[in-house]
């Protein structure tokens, strides 16, 4: 194989984490009628790692997987089962033949891989559920493969593992093309066999996170070497999470004169760690592993990358001038924020288009609004390195001595609109008709009222116990909400609370005086509410104990009767305050039927 290309793409799922590998053939077919050989191309592996997604990033993910990169994938990677990792696999209905993760279920042939420090605290919801699902069903791959996807082991995780386990995971992706896919720590254990996590919580008893078992890994060809770790947790303190970053980055390039797996092999490009949260990426990482550029995917409802890591860049690239931060998924930064003065400040190290500070008649901004993803492109051709075309629509930074290119790809003008026609389930079905005398709006504001009171209760809650996540909750949720929250003083953020959840509602639903006096529907048409509000206000009225009065006239039309056990904050359900048993990480646990999700978009 003479020609041979890498790309890893960093989709915009909005808030989470999905990055494809793509390796290529390229042939040049000489045509009689021109001087010039055409060339063509023939996929030879495709991976894709993590497929996260909030508000509308299944959706977004979908559109650009369906855009540009059709077909089922040879592996997916999980790195570990968080919703934002993990809920587009069967959200956005991905199909795959091979899949890598922390195991702890049975697979498709009945096997159950029993990792050796579980999988976290909160991580077996119903996204993991339909994750677990995915895994098990069996797919049409083209139209003469039909199978069940196929597990690859990771022999060094195993409760009972030997010393014949131990040793790093190796995936060549696509026969002889040399790029090897290379597994260095999973599940808090290192390749070496070190249980890292496991020593840890010997000396410091607390909850396991999901993401102190994330799987890290490096893409490796040539002298080209690409990082990638899920939300692998780094936190020194060890007060939110373990530490489990600095022993793997200690074992990949320990002090002389030891030698490890990247003892003088530098990091190419380092796709940071947990969307840029201070509890990772320390500056030992950094200083050690040399990364020439590092890819943000950033989560705006977390409020990551946070000031902290930003301020950690900056110090590595007063040492490291030269290299580059790139920001993907959508990130909107005001200049009251933090993280404003903290991206001013790497202002130069940030790839040229990528991020834009403008001002407006009241505000300042930064953001990377414009730019839909960024992929890195590698090619290497009878042996030599060789630079690739510029795509339309896109700015190309070049790095001729590492041999590898940046690529920005513009966001297109109508990407919103084609997002919107493609995430259908959260376009939440608001058919319910009912009587106003058995459940009025002062019933029903009354009602919102109370889970106002409750939001704020969570959201105090997560300042005093950092292991809680109340916001996480309420984004996953009622997605219309953060923005009200984040611009609102607290003295007033029940008033703007009950405020905005009353307008979705009047904006859903209109009283109709002339028979019986029944509320109604506004219709498809009139409804000019965004899926993410069209989700918030359906959750707000479904399965919630805070709505009694309109739960009971559910059930008085005898569709959808309300069962108090299965509310997603009653006793028995998801209940979102610390000490209940699945109040630690939250997650949606709730939603409606397939019935019940609208076919069409605003």
């Amino acid at each position: 194989m003479a020609d041979i290309s890498l790309e890893i793409h960093h989709l915009d799922v909005r808030g989470g984490d999905a990055t494809a590998i793509i390796v290529k053939q390229h042939h040049a077919d000489h045509n009689m009628d021109s001087e010039e050989p055409e060339e063509t191309e023939t996929e030879l592996y495709r991976v894709l790692i993590d497929a996260g997604a909030e508000g509308s990033g299944s959706g977004a993910l979908k559109y650009y997987l369906k855009r540009h990169l059709k077909g089922p994938f040879d592996l997916v990677v999980a790195t570990h089962y968080h919703q934002d990792h993990i809920q587009g696999f069967s959200q956005a209905k991905i199909k795959f033949k091979k899949f890598l993760d922390n195991g702890s279920y049975k697979d498709a042939d009945g096997t159950q891989i029993i990792p050796k420090n579980d999988i976290g605290k909160g991580a077996r919801t119903k996204i993991f559920d339909n994750y677990v699902t995915r895994t098990q069903t069996e797919m049409v791959f083209s139209s003469d493969e039909k199978a069940k996807p196929t597990r690859v082991p990771i022999p060094f995780i195993k409760k009972n593992s030997t010393p014949a386990d131990v040793g790093p995971v190796e995936i060549e992706l696509g026969t002889g093309t040399g790029i090897k896919l290379i597994i260095y720590a999973a599940n808090g254990v290192l390749a070496n066999g070190t249980d890292v996590l496991g020593n840890l919580s010997r000396q410091k008893r607390k909850a396991i996170s999901p993401n102190d078992v994330s799987l890290a890994m490096v893409i490796e060809w040539g002298n080209f070497r690409y990082l990638t770790m899920g939300d692998l947790s780094g936190d020194e303190d060890q007060t939110s999470y373990y530490d489990i970053e600095k022993p793997l980055v200690d074992y990949l390039v320990p002090a002389p004169p030891k030698v490890g797996p990247l003892t003088n092999k530098p990091i190419t490009v380092f796709k940071a760690s947990h969307h840029g949260s201070e509890f990772s990426n320390q500056s030992h990482l950094l200083k050690t592993l040399q990364p020439d550029s590092i890819i943000v995917c950033c989560n705006l409802q977390k409020q990551v990358p946070s000031p902290i890591f930003l301020e950690r860049l900056s110090e590595y690239f007063k040492e490291n001038d030269g290299s580059k931060v790139v920001f993907t998924n959508t990130m909107k930064v005001f200049k009251q924020d933090d993280r404003y003065t903290g991206l001013q400040g790497i202002a130069k190290s940030i790839v040229p288009g990528n991020v834009e500070f403008e001002a407006g008649d009241d505000e300042e901004l930064a953001s990377n609004l414009k730019m839909k993803c960024a992929v890195i492109r590698r090619r290497v051709k009878d042996g030599k390195v060789v630079m690739q075309k510029s795509p339309e629509k896109a700015t190309v930074i070049s790095n001729l001595d590492l041999g590898y290119d940046i690529v920005l790809m513009e966001r297109d003008a109508d990407d919103a609109n084609q997002v919107a026609q493609t995430v259908r389930f959260t376009s939440y079905a608001l058919t319910t008709v009912w009587p106003n005398i058995s459940c009025g709006q002062a019933e029903i504001v009354k009602g919102f009222e109370e889970q106002a009171d409750a939001m704020i209760r969570w959201l105090a809650n997560d300042e005093e116990i950092k292991e809680t996540s109340g916001f996480d909750y309420l984004s996953e949720h009622y997605p219309a909400l953060p923005r009200v929250i984040r611009e609102s003083e607290s003295d007033v953020l029940k008033e703007a609370l009950v405020q905005k959840m009353t307008a979705m509602f009047t904006a859903s639903f209109s009283l109709d005086k002339t028979k019986d006096w029944v509320w109604k529907p506004t219709g498809k048409n009139n409804n000019n509410l965004t899926s993410d509000e069209k989700k918030t206000i359906f959750n707000l009225l479904w399965y919630n104990y805070h709505q009694p009065v309109w739960n009971l006239s559910y059930r008085r039309s005898g569709r959808n009767p309300y069962v108090r056990e299965k509310a997603w904050n009653a006793a028995a359900g998801t209940n979102p305050e610390p000490g209940s048993k699945s109040g630690m990480k939250r997650v949606a646990e709730q939603g409606p039927t397939e019935r019940k999700k609208r076919r069409t978009s605003k």
